[in-house]
């Protein structure tokens, strides 16, 4: 058991926040509740989709390389994985959306 899977999932959090720091990048309210269905329901439909793809054999984790938490057949990580990642997408867009208002 190592926290490898989970040391790469802590630095694409941090890096998430801290691209938000430098540009200052902030969610209203608004915003925030809707990040957080939508990441709530991403997260969902590719757990569902991970654990039926363990299930039929498609498949399968090295668990030495994971904190050795399950939820359900899949590891804590991986399900972190599909919230953690599409937050770093959804920060980086609002980057590239700033930088391009700055360009005209």
């Amino acid at each position: 058991m190592t926290l490898l899977y989970a040391g790469y999932l802590a630095l694409a959090l941090g890096g998430a926040f801290l691209l938000m720091h430098l540009f200052r990048i902030t969610f209203s309210v608004y915003q925030t509740n809707a990040i957080a269905i939508a990441l709530t329901l991403t997260a969902f439909a590719f757990a569902m989709w991970d654990i039926l793809a363990v299930m039929r054999g498609h498949w399968s984790f090295d668990f030495s390389h994971t904190l050795g938490m399950l939820i359900f057949n899949q590891p804590a990580e991986e399900v972190i994985f599909f919230v953690v990642m599409p937050f770093l997408g959804i920060v980086l867009d609002e980057i590239f959306k700033k930088k391009g208002e700055k360009r005209k």
